[in-house]
Protein backbone atom coordinates (compact mmCIF):
# COMPACT_ATOMS: atom_id res chain seq x y z
CA UNK A 1 0.00 0.00 0.00
CA UNK A 2 1.39 3.38 -0.83
CA UNK A 3 0.68 6.74 1.39
CA UNK A 4 1.10 10.19 0.99
CA UNK A 5 0.31 11.45 4.86
CA UNK A 6 4.07 12.21 5.41
CA UNK A 7 3.95 15.96 4.81
CA UNK A 8 0.78 15.46 6.87
CA UNK A 9 1.91 13.80 9.71
CA UNK A 10 4.87 16.43 9.70
CA UNK A 11 2.24 19.62 9.95
CA UNK A 12 0.33 17.95 12.29
CA UNK A 13 3.65 16.77 14.45
CA UNK A 14 5.14 20.28 14.25
CA UNK A 15 1.74 22.07 15.47
CA UNK A 16 1.63 20.00 18.90
CA UNK A 17 4.83 21.38 19.12
CA UNK A 18 3.69 25.19 18.57
CA UNK A 19 6.55 25.32 15.88
CA UNK A 20 4.49 25.79 13.02
CA UNK A 21 1.98 29.12 11.47
CA UNK A 22 -0.33 29.40 8.45
CA UNK A 23 0.46 33.21 6.09
CA UNK A 24 -1.02 33.37 3.09
CA UNK A 25 -2.45 29.73 2.94
CA UNK A 26 0.69 28.11 3.29
CA UNK A 27 2.58 26.36 6.17
CA UNK A 28 5.97 28.28 7.87
CA UNK A 29 8.13 26.56 10.11
CA UNK A 30 9.32 28.71 13.18
CA UNK A 31 12.54 28.31 14.41
CA UNK A 32 15.19 29.87 15.86
CA UNK A 33 18.84 30.66 13.61
CA UNK A 34 21.97 32.36 14.45
CA UNK A 35 20.20 33.68 17.57
CA UNK A 36 17.25 35.06 15.60
CA UNK A 37 13.60 34.12 15.56
CA UNK A 38 12.78 33.26 12.11
CA UNK A 39 9.80 31.99 9.50
CA UNK A 40 10.34 29.75 6.66
CA UNK A 41 7.99 28.58 4.00
CA UNK A 42 8.08 24.70 4.22
CA UNK A 43 8.65 22.75 1.50
CA UNK A 44 5.76 20.44 0.42
CA UNK A 45 4.39 19.16 -2.84
CA UNK A 46 4.36 21.12 -5.88
CA UNK A 47 5.77 23.81 -3.67
CA UNK A 48 8.55 26.22 -3.85
CA UNK A 49 12.08 24.52 -3.17
CA UNK A 50 14.40 27.59 -3.34
CA UNK A 51 14.13 30.10 -0.24
CA UNK A 52 12.17 26.84 1.09
CA UNK A 53 12.78 24.44 4.49
CA UNK A 54 12.03 20.52 4.73
CA UNK A 55 11.10 18.99 7.28
CA UNK A 56 10.51 15.17 8.22
CA UNK A 57 7.13 13.19 9.35
CA UNK A 58 9.66 12.00 12.25
CA UNK A 59 12.30 14.57 13.99
CA UNK A 60 15.51 15.19 12.24
CA UNK A 61 17.53 17.87 10.74
CA UNK A 62 15.48 20.80 9.34
CA UNK A 63 17.41 21.55 6.66
CA UNK A 64 16.64 24.74 4.68
CA UNK A 65 17.75 25.63 0.72
CA UNK A 66 19.09 29.09 0.83
CA UNK A 67 18.82 31.36 -2.46
CA UNK A 68 22.50 32.54 -2.61
CA UNK A 69 24.22 29.15 -1.20
CA UNK A 70 27.93 29.28 -2.62
CA UNK A 71 27.40 25.17 -2.41
CA UNK A 72 24.39 25.43 -4.68
CA UNK A 73 25.89 27.88 -7.08
CA UNK A 74 28.81 26.01 -7.23
CA UNK A 75 26.57 22.99 -8.56
CA UNK A 76 24.94 24.78 -10.92
CA UNK A 77 27.69 25.88 -12.58
CA UNK A 78 28.98 22.01 -12.77
CA UNK A 79 25.60 21.49 -14.36
CA UNK A 80 25.70 24.44 -17.14
CA UNK A 81 29.32 23.01 -18.29
CA UNK A 82 27.76 19.36 -18.55
CA UNK A 83 24.70 20.65 -20.77
CA UNK A 84 26.53 23.06 -22.99
CA UNK A 85 27.49 22.41 -26.45
CA UNK A 86 29.33 24.38 -28.57
CA UNK A 87 29.43 27.28 -25.83
CA UNK A 88 25.67 27.70 -25.62
CA UNK A 89 23.11 25.44 -23.06
CA UNK A 90 21.43 23.01 -24.03
CA UNK A 91 18.20 23.05 -22.43
CA UNK A 92 17.33 19.05 -23.40
CA UNK A 93 20.28 18.53 -21.65
CA UNK A 94 19.90 20.53 -18.27
CA UNK A 95 18.00 17.60 -16.39
CA UNK A 96 20.11 14.72 -16.74
CA UNK A 97 23.37 16.76 -16.33
CA UNK A 98 21.68 18.17 -12.84
CA UNK A 99 21.09 14.60 -12.02
CA UNK A 100 24.82 12.97 -13.16
CA UNK A 101 26.07 16.16 -11.71
CA UNK A 102 24.17 15.79 -7.96
CA UNK A 103 25.26 11.70 -7.92
CA UNK A 104 28.85 12.59 -8.90
CA UNK A 105 28.91 15.51 -5.90
CA UNK A 106 26.79 13.95 -3.37
CA UNK A 107 27.37 10.07 -1.79
CA UNK A 108 24.33 8.38 -0.28
CA UNK A 109 25.99 7.79 3.51
CA UNK A 110 23.01 7.94 6.27
CA UNK A 111 25.72 7.18 8.68
CA UNK A 112 27.66 10.46 7.40
CA UNK A 113 24.69 12.12 7.77
CA UNK A 114 24.00 11.58 11.11
CA UNK A 115 27.27 12.45 12.06
CA UNK A 116 26.49 16.03 10.95
CA UNK A 117 24.02 16.31 12.13
CA UNK A 118 25.62 15.50 15.88
CA UNK A 119 28.51 17.39 15.28
CA UNK A 120 26.59 20.31 14.83
CA UNK A 121 24.16 19.77 18.22
CA UNK A 122 21.10 20.07 15.58
CA UNK A 123 18.96 17.86 18.00
CA UNK A 124 15.00 17.41 16.58
CA UNK A 125 14.21 19.90 14.37
CA UNK A 126 17.16 21.92 14.48
CA UNK A 127 17.87 24.73 11.62
CA UNK A 128 20.85 24.08 9.01
CA UNK A 129 21.56 24.43 5.39
CA UNK A 130 21.24 22.41 2.82
CA UNK A 131 24.93 23.50 1.73
CA UNK A 132 26.37 22.12 4.07
CA UNK A 133 25.36 18.59 3.04
CA UNK A 134 26.66 19.02 -0.14
CA UNK A 135 29.82 20.64 0.66
CA UNK A 136 30.20 17.45 2.65
CA UNK A 137 29.35 15.37 -0.33
CA UNK A 138 26.98 13.55 1.69
CA UNK A 139 23.22 13.16 1.98
CA UNK A 140 20.09 10.75 1.44
CA UNK A 141 17.02 10.89 -0.73
CA UNK A 142 16.16 13.78 0.84
CA UNK A 143 18.80 16.19 0.31
CA UNK A 144 19.29 15.14 -3.48
CA UNK A 145 15.72 15.45 -3.74
CA UNK A 146 16.08 19.30 -2.45
CA UNK A 147 19.46 19.26 -4.82
CA UNK A 148 17.77 18.50 -7.77
CA UNK A 149 14.90 20.29 -7.09
CA UNK A 150 16.48 23.61 -6.58
CA UNK A 151 18.81 23.63 -9.60
CA UNK A 152 16.08 22.80 -11.66
CA UNK A 153 14.31 26.08 -10.18
CA UNK A 154 17.59 28.05 -10.73
CA UNK A 155 17.87 26.70 -14.51
CA UNK A 156 13.85 28.31 -14.69
CA UNK A 157 14.72 31.84 -13.31
CA UNK A 158 17.98 32.60 -15.04
CA UNK A 159 17.49 35.83 -16.47
CA UNK A 160 20.10 35.49 -19.19
CA UNK A 161 18.33 32.24 -20.33
CA UNK A 162 14.93 33.60 -19.44
CA UNK A 163 15.80 36.54 -22.28
CA UNK A 164 17.72 33.75 -24.52
CA UNK A 165 14.06 31.66 -24.25
CA UNK A 166 16.70 28.88 -23.43
CA UNK A 167 15.32 28.28 -19.72
CA UNK A 168 13.64 25.47 -17.67
CA UNK A 169 10.04 26.05 -18.56
CA UNK A 170 8.33 23.41 -16.52
CA UNK A 171 7.78 23.06 -12.03
CA UNK A 172 10.02 21.15 -9.79
CA UNK A 173 8.57 18.98 -6.89
CA UNK A 174 10.38 17.12 -3.78
CA UNK A 175 7.55 14.23 -4.13
CA UNK A 176 7.70 11.68 -1.04
CA UNK A 177 5.13 8.54 0.16
CA UNK A 178 6.05 5.78 2.06
CA UNK A 179 5.34 1.70 1.45
CA UNK A 180 5.88 -1.25 3.56
CA UNK A 181 9.85 -0.60 2.86
CA UNK A 182 9.53 2.80 4.33
CA UNK A 183 9.48 6.40 3.30
CA UNK A 184 11.56 7.29 0.15
CA UNK A 185 11.86 10.98 -1.10
CA UNK A 186 12.79 12.20 -5.36
CA UNK A 187 12.42 15.03 -7.50
CA UNK A 188 9.52 15.06 -10.13
CA UNK A 189 9.96 17.20 -13.13
CA UNK A 190 6.50 18.21 -15.23
CA UNK A 191 7.55 19.59 -18.52
CA UNK A 192 5.47 22.35 -19.80
CA UNK A 193 4.38 20.46 -22.51
CA UNK A 194 3.23 17.52 -19.74
CA UNK A 195 5.80 14.56 -19.58
CA UNK A 196 6.66 14.04 -16.13
CA UNK A 197 10.69 12.96 -15.70
CA UNK A 198 11.42 11.67 -12.67
CA UNK A 199 15.13 12.53 -11.00
CA UNK A 200 16.19 10.10 -7.90
CA UNK A 201 19.84 9.90 -7.12
CA UNK A 202 19.16 7.87 -4.16
CA UNK A 203 17.86 5.04 -6.22
CA UNK A 204 19.98 6.01 -9.41
CA UNK A 205 17.13 6.61 -11.64
CA UNK A 206 16.55 9.47 -14.01
CA UNK A 207 13.77 8.87 -16.70
CA UNK A 208 9.83 9.80 -18.13
CA UNK A 209 7.14 8.50 -15.78
CA UNK A 210 4.92 7.61 -18.57
CA UNK A 211 7.48 5.23 -20.09
CA UNK A 212 5.83 1.69 -20.79
CA UNK A 213 9.07 0.64 -19.54
CA UNK A 214 8.91 2.84 -16.19
CA UNK A 215 5.42 1.51 -15.78
CA UNK A 216 6.50 -2.09 -16.20
CA UNK A 217 9.10 -1.85 -13.47
CA UNK A 218 7.38 -0.19 -11.33
CA UNK A 219 4.53 -2.57 -11.46
CA UNK A 220 6.68 -5.17 -10.91
CA UNK A 221 8.21 -3.71 -7.27
CA UNK A 222 12.11 -2.99 -9.21
CA UNK A 223 10.92 0.68 -9.06
CA UNK A 224 9.76 3.00 -6.34
CA UNK A 225 6.43 3.99 -6.50
CA UNK A 226 6.35 7.35 -8.56
CA UNK A 227 3.08 7.38 -9.51
CA UNK A 228 0.94 10.35 -7.55
CA UNK A 229 -2.70 8.99 -6.61
CA UNK A 230 -3.88 11.41 -9.68
CA UNK A 231 -1.69 10.33 -12.54
CA UNK A 232 -4.20 8.97 -13.58
CA UNK A 233 -2.47 8.48 -17.39
CA UNK A 234 -0.17 5.89 -16.04
CA UNK A 235 -1.23 2.22 -15.32
CA UNK A 236 0.59 -0.63 -13.04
Amino acid sequence: MVRWNRSIQMEERLGYKGKIVYMWGRPYYKATYEGREIKLPIIHRDSRIVGGVCLGQYPREAFFVGPESTSLERLRGDVERRASYGGHLRRDMVLEAIYKTVRENMKPDERAVERLVSRYELGEDGLVSLGLFIQEGVGVCRHFAATCGALIELFGKDKNLRKARNHLRGKASMDRNSTERGGHTWTRYRSKEGPVVILDVAQDFFGMLGDPETQRKIGDGKLWPYNRPDDLLYYF
